[in-house]
């Protein structure tokens, strides 16, 4: 170096230029090299700024990709949706679109299907031809951790597109983007401002509406360079086309075939059955277990009643076709309830023709399975009825679920019910937690009327949406109102002997009368059953079940316990209560029976493996005069 007088200096930075020219050059062969041009159908060709190396790094073109789209088969819904998307990418000014839709709507799939047919050829002429790239906004984040960094990469990104002239950048969840830059400092809706209004590049950005409404609509300048379109969830029938698109797919896959009976059963079952997400991304996500399970049973031809099984395995709701077992419980269903419940055969009967008529399809998809308003006295069935109806179409007592509504009588009650806006509340929790259930509203009387205008949508939609915005499913739910309203005028008509067929009508009356409820939330219900006193005869029968659970309960502690018939007799005439109903039995029996048998057992008379007897002459007139 020292002969040829060049500086190290010199030397090096010589070096660098060859070896950058060197890569650069490598960079622009694998752009402009003939096999790269033909497998990405020219991409590229106009793109004489040179490499577009951000491009490549940080995002994926579906024009080239999008060879397959779940949209395949037209539908009234996604053409239009389709055609609006068309028209505003192709206008000449405000030619970027804004999609607002619920997570699983399918605002990505209508991308697709229009970025499948630029590559047809069967859009609009404007945008035929262009780029529709999507920003990998993950990979871009995760790649820079400087605020020049990322901000030099995302400028880069843009100027690469600019100078294409023929891209259409989507950005998707454009809220949750533009919060993530600003927590690294970097204005993202200030970047994108120039190239917004640039015709040489297009945006297309997603969005949810909640998001939209809270945040991204506080950035009116960035907003208004957006032409809004709002994706609903599509309709039964569109679903419908959709899954005939998506099946083809699948039955390769699975090695099934899919009747179009089938497909309408996952959409109708999807819609009624499946709570969580929204159509049709939950009709999809259905297909594919349906799929799976005929796959592992080995079955090639799905038809519905297939469907509805599977269903069924996934939900534990009844659906489908009504087996032999499921006809004998709905048909015997009255007996099996009265296993459980004393008296009250009029109650029973509505609720169980009720019932059948749900299982049978024949009552509304779009309500709750079934709601009732029970009216009466304390203690005479009413939270009784209720378990024995959760334990008998639900299989098991633990899928009753209370609330006391007598909470529910301040101004804030709406909000502890369905949350405040960054919580949730009682009743959506409950709903989501456990969507297939007896929801049973105690002293639904005592709530303000606030929230017997939310159960006036409940009890005709089956949804609602609580204030995170979220919408809550009570379809597959039985909800129960329970309310002492017009016991007095009960007792009197029972007491009366007065004509009991003419006491429902009387009841309705009095409580319109008196402001309890209005009429329409009345008629909301299935049914309003009236639930009458308790004769002492069936108070009888009532002492026999607690008993019978009494003896349960000593049973698995190891003794026996025998009653003498004067002692039931006796018991049973001292808890008799038309006013309080069964209530005062349970106190007597408690009182009196379990009190006697802890002493027992705590005192050594009595060890394991042997019989309790008490009869009549082990208790002293003291004792009866005590008890409750």
């Amino acid at each position: 170096l020292g002969k040829i007088a060049i500086d190290d200096v010199s030397y090096l930075g010589a070096v660098n230029w060859v070896i950058g020219d060197y890569y650069t050059s490598k960079a622009a062969k694998r752009w402009w090299g003939k096999d790269n041009l033909s497998k990405t159908e020219g991409i590229g060709r106009e793109w004489s700024y040179g490499t577009t190396y951000n491009i490549e790094k940080f995002s994926k073109d579906i024009r080239t990709s999008a060879v397959f789209s779940t949209l395949t088969r037209d539908s009234a819904y996604a053409n239009e949706k389709i055609l609006q998307i068309e028209h505003t990418l192709g206008r000449a000014k405000a030619a970027n679109v804004l999609l607002l839709g619920e997570p699983g709507v399918g605002k990505v799939d209508l991308l697709i299907e229009v970025a499948r047919r630029m590559k047809k050829g069967s859009s609009l002429d404007s945008i035929t031809g262009k780029h529709m790239i999507v920003l990998d906004t993950d990979k871009l984040f995760a790649s820079f951790k400087e605020k020049q960094e990322f901000e030099l990469a995302f400028i880069s990104l843009l100027t690469e597109a600019a100078k294409a002239g023929n891209i259409i950048v989507v950005i998707e969840n454009i809220s949750s983007f533009i919060r993530q830059s600003e927590a690294m400092n970097v204005m993202v809706s200030e970047l994108m401002d120039q190239y917004l209004a640039s015709p040489e590049v297009q945006f297309v950005c997603t969005d949810t509406p909640r998001a939209h409404h809270a945040y991204l609509e506080t950035i009116g300048a960035f907003t208004r360079r957006f032409e809004e379109i709002l994706i609903d969830a599509p309709d039964l029938s569109s679903t419908t086309r959709v899954l005939q698109g998506i099946a083809m797919n699948e039955e390769r896959k699975y090695k099934s075939i899919f009747t179009f009976q089938s497909l309408k059963a996952i959409t109708e079952a999807a819609d009624r059955y499946i709570v969580d997400g929204v159509m049709p991304d939950k009709a999809i996500s259905l297909l594919i277990d349906v799929a799976t399970y005929a796959k592992q049973n080995n079955k090639i031809m799905i038809d519905s009643d297939f469907v509805y099984t599977v269903v069924s395995d996934k939900t534990g709701i009844p659906t489908g076709p009504i087996k032999e077992e499921e006809r004998d419980l709905l048909l015997d269903l009255e007996n099996r309830l009265h296993q459980r419940v004393i008296g009250q055969e009029k109650a029973i009967d509505a609720i169980a023709r009720t019932m059948r008529r749900s299982r049978a399809g024949i009552q509304r998809s779009d309500r709750p399975i079934g709601s009732f308003l029970f009216l009466g006295p304390t203690g005479v069935g009413k939270t009784e009825t209720a378990k024995a109806l959760a334990f008998v179409f639900f299989k098991g007592e633990e899928h009753m679920h209370r609330i006391d509504m007598s909470e529910f009588s301040g101004p804030d009650a709406l909000e502890r019910l369905i949350g405040d806006g960054t919580h949730s509340g009682v009743l959506s929790d409950m709903l989501q937690e456990h969507p297939y259930s007896v929801v049973l509203l105690d002293e639904f009387e005592k709530s303000n009327t606030e929230v017997h205008d939310l159960f006036l949508q409940i009890l005709d939609e089956g949804i609602f949406t609580d204030a995170r915005g979220i919408k809550v499913n009570a379809r597959n739910t039985i909800i129960i109102a329970t309310s002492n309203a017009g016991s007095d005028l009960i007792m009197k008509t029972v007491k009366q002997r007065g004509d009991i067929d003419v006491l429902n009508k009387n009841i309705i009356d009095h409580i319109i009368e008196k402001g309890i409820y209005r009429p329409e939330l009345i008629n909301r219900f299935d049914s309003a059953i009236i639930f009458e006193p308790l004769t002492i005869e069936e108070q009888g029968s009532v002492a026999s079940l607690m008993l019978g659970d009494l003896y349960e309960r000593i049973k698995d502690r190891g003794y026996d316990l025998q009653l003498g018939s004067e002692l039931i007799n006796l018991v049973v005439q001292k808890g008799y209560s038309p006013e309080f109903g069964a209530r005062p039995m349970q106190r007597v029996i408690q009182d009196l029976i379990e009190e006697k048998v802890a002493q027992k057992i705590i005192s050594g008379e009595a060890q394991k493996g042997d019989s309790i007897i008490l009869t009549k002459d082990d208790f002293t007139d003291v004792d009866f005069q005590t008890a409750a």
